[in-house]
């Protein structure tokens, strides 16, 4: 009698396609959605398409970024932007896991509600993974949170000590982003309320803030 075969269990391939291919589904739905403004029923599919991606062998990380996004763009429509950061960390368990444009998208929705002690704890928890620092977008994070965080709060004078707390710059750009906006004009801040500040007058950090991390994930 043949002895039964030990070893891992074949991939039910025929399983996997139909996960992909209703996860594809879904973000189709989902992006239609979004398009004729069903926020609520968007945001549920994005939920559902990401289950089924993630069924797949290696978790389709593309169709999970891209359902990801549109489910911010979905909350972000319902004004619900408080809801973006538990969202997507079910969807990636922390901040440090998410991919760029995930992250990107993030520090723009609370730059845009002007929460921007978030915008510096989204940003800098992510730029200081070690993983992050190799992305070929680092850089453009950086830019990104100068340009939308300290530029409009007319607080250049700390970009210096931000760029250098950022580990996956090399010296030529901290430099060059430094430069950049060295001399920058500033409008009249005549009308602006007072910020809340992440650094004192010395570019120290005063208090480190996290996002609000939500426990569990649902997926």
């Amino acid at each position: 009698m043949a002895s039964k075969e030990i070893g891992p269990r074949k991939t039910d391939h025929s399983t996997i396609h139909t996960n992909i291919e209703s996860a594809k589904h879904c973000l189709d739905l989902a992006r239609e959605q979004l398009l004729f403004k069903h926020f609520d029923d968007c945001i549920k599919t994005c939920e559902k398409g990401i289950v089924k991606a993630k069924l797949e062998y290696n978790g389709s990380p593309d169709i999970v970024e891209a359902l990801c996004i549109v489910g911010i763009q979905a909350y972000a429509e319902l004004n619900h932007w408080q809801q973006v950061l538990p969202y997507v960390q079910n969807v990636y368990t922390s901040i440090e896991e998410c991919p760029f444009r995930v992250v990107q998208l993030c520090v723009l929705l609370h730059a845009k509600v002007e929460e921007y002690s978030q915008c510096y704890a989204i940003a800098s928890i992510w730029l200081k993974d070690v993983k992050n620092q190799n992305d070929p977008d680092y850089l453009t994070l950086v830019e990104l949170y100068i340009i939308n965080v300290l530029v409009p709060r007319q607080q250049c004078n700390l970009i210096q000590p931000f760029v250098e707390a950022c580990p996956g710059l090399n010296y030529e750009q901290r430099k060059m982003l430094c430069n950049n906006y060295k001399n920058f004009e500033f409008k009249s801040s005549s009308n602006l309320e007072n910020p809340e500040h992440e650094y004192n007058t010395k570019g120290e950090i005063i208090k480190e803030q996290s996002p609000n991390i939500v426990k569990g994930t649902l997926y």
